[in-house]
């Protein structure tokens, strides 16, 4: 069955939400500071580019990329 697009917005939705939520306990800082630090990541950038499916994965898969670009392990990022 293939997602369509109101799925597939809702699963980016729901992963930002989370991601934000990491941010916030991994930088210990507000809602607001984390969704501003997320959206400058490449991990976002990726997750709302529909064409390369990373809203499919689990949210453990992205924090993980996420946790990794943070830290400046950009060659572990590309790794996962």
């Amino acid at each position: 069955m293939k997602a369509d697009e109101v799925s597939i917005a809702k699963s980016i939705q729901t992963l930002t939400f989370y991601l934000v939520r990491y941010i916030q306990q991994y930088k210990k800082c507000t809602s607001e500071q984390a969704l501003q630090i997320l959206m400058k990541t490449v991990t976002y950038e990726t997750l709302n580019d529909k064409n390369t499916k990373l809203f499919c994965e689990s949210k453990e898969y992205i924090s993980d990329m996420l946790k990794s670009e943070l830290e400046g392990n950009i060659e572990n990022w590309m790794k996962i």
